[in-house]
This record gives C-alpha cells, structure tokens and sequence, in this order.
C-alpha cells in the first residue's frame, strides 16, 4: 500500500510538471520574473522617449546653427556694421523697422528712454546712452541647452529717421 501511494504521488508530480508545460505555452510571459517585465517596461519607456527627443534634439540644433544673415553677427560692433549696411543712417524709421522684423527681430519703439550699447571700439564694454526716442529690437537663437545668444539693435529717432545705431550681442540663461 505505501508502494502505491508513492507511485500515485509520482504520478500526480508528473501530471503536474505536464500541466506547468502547458500553462506556460497558453501564458508564455506568465512565469517571467518581475525584473524582466520590468525592464521590458523601461526598455518600452526609453525607446518612446528616445523617439521623442531624437527629432527635437535634431530641429533645435539645426535651428541654432542656421542664422538668418549678417546681421546675426558675432559681437555688438559686427551686429553694428551689419545693421548699417543694410539701414543706413538717414533712413525712415519704418524701414528699419520693417527690415529688423524680416530678419527676425521683435521691435517696440520707445520714447524719451535711455539705452546702452557695446562699444565699438572695444566690443565687451558697454556705452550709456542717454534718453532719446529710440526703436528697441531683439532676438535670441539658442545656442546649447537652456542658453540663448541675445541681439539687441536700437535706432535712435529724430523726425521719423534714423540718427544713430548701438548694438549688444550676449549670451542669456544658464
């Protein structure tokens, strides 16, 4: 009787491993070990994120690297000598305006406001201006992460023309 006891037992161990067999065949993933579907998940995670970022990564570059013309220069008094060879002294305001724009610039004409801009002669050093009406215009193109090269331009107006030019070229951000 104990024979056949342990015969049944073995018999029942055997009819078990079959069943194992099959259930893993119906359910493949249902014996994987949580760290598995867990890295499945983040293995799923990353490639959605890296097909996100990818293509972002790759317009924000091409954009910070294609500036629009000569007047995106690299310092204030390059910036200065682009801008007056394209708006000379003595041009109608709104043509300077128009054209900044074109360009890329944002512009806001101010009036009686002081302003500065780099020297000229020596680039890093800044002249104080004093209050006049003036048309402020500005842009910003990104250079790395979370920083931005800044252009600043400011026509000085006399009689709805251009009476003098200053330029700032820095970096913003982090």
């Amino acid at each position: 009787m104990p024979e056949m006891a342990a015969n049944v037992a073995d018999r029942l161990g055997e009819m078990s491993d079959i069943v194992d067999v099959l259930e893993h065949r119906r359910h493949p993933l249902k014996g994987l070990s949580a760290s598995v579907a867990k890295m499945n998940r983040w293995a799923i995670s990353a490639i959605c994120l890296g097909a996100i970022l990818v293509p972002l990564s790759i317009i924000y570059w091409t954009r910070s690297s294609t500036l629009q013309d000569e007047v995106y220069a690299i310092d204030g008094p390059a910036t200065q000598a682009a801008v007056l060879k394209v708006i000379p002294i003595g041009s109608k305001i709104e043509l300077a305006k128009t054209t900044m724009e074109a360009k890329g610039f944002h512009c806001l004409m101010e009036y009686n406001k002081r302003y500065a801009g780099d020297d000229p002669a020596v680039g890093r050093r800044q002249i104080n201006y004093p209050a006049a009406d003036i048309l402020w215009c500005d842009s910003a193109r990104p250079v790395r992460i979370l920083v931005s090269k800044r252009w600043q331009v400011i026509f000085a107006v006399k009689n709805a023309t251009v009476i003098s030019v200053a330029a700032g070229v820095g970096l913003t951000g982090l």
